[in-house]
């Protein structure tokens, strides 16, 4: 979604609405301050406790910039459907950006670095290969998208390091032909 390949609606459903029919399952959102195994209860930041004989809590996330200066303030992460739009909405600021004054290209305009090889990170480089090198040469004819540079970059050693050789093997060769360039940074 945040390629811009897939609508909002495609990716984001409502549990709600898909448990909607189940009488026993109740959904609620909150944050939890604490919870005891053996009563089987959750108690919430504003006091309120449930019980029940299934809990299945959903952690969230939130991005760690690891004390890297300047990263929260020049970066798209992407944990959330909000962060995918935002992310979205600024790859075509800067295609349509560049369609306006193609000075811009030689400036970097056209280079996209993805911080973090894992599934994320891969997914996200090889949609973005998908979306600059296949599905909007129509739409962007006089913009030389040839010219646009994929980099995804880990600390890490290896493309998705917790998946197989096999599997790793086979995502680097997906996206480089993709375009992707896949950057391993040593400190």
């Amino acid at each position: 979604m945040a390629a811009g390949l897939l609508a909002p609606s495609n990716v984001s459903f409502s549990l709600r609405n898909i448990l909607a029919s189940h009488s026993n399952i109740d959904v609620k959102m909150a944050e939890i301050v604490s919870i005891d195994l053996n009563t089987r209860t959750a108690v919430t930041a504003q006091g309120q406790t449930y019980q029940g004989d299934y809990m299945v809590l959903a952690a969230g996330s939130q991005a760690n910039f690891f004390g890297t200066p300047g990263a929260n303030e020049n970066s798209f992460p992407l944990y959330s459907l909000h962060d995918a739009e935002v992310l979205r909405s600024r790859i075509l600021a800067v295609l349509e950006s560049a369609d306006r004054d193609p000075s811009v290209i030689a400036k970097g305009a056209l280079n996209f670095v993805i911080v973090g090889s894992g599934p994320t990170g891969a997914e996200m480089a090889g949609t973005l290969g998908d979306m600059i090198h296949r599905a909007l040469k129509d739409e962007y004819r006089n913009l030389p998208l040839n010219e646009a540079h994929i980099f995804l970059v880990d600390l890490g050693p290896t493309l998705l390091s917790t998946f197989s050789p096999k599997a790793q093997a086979y995502a680097a060769k997906m996206l480089e032909e993709r375009g992707v360039q896949i950057r391993s940074i040593r400190l």
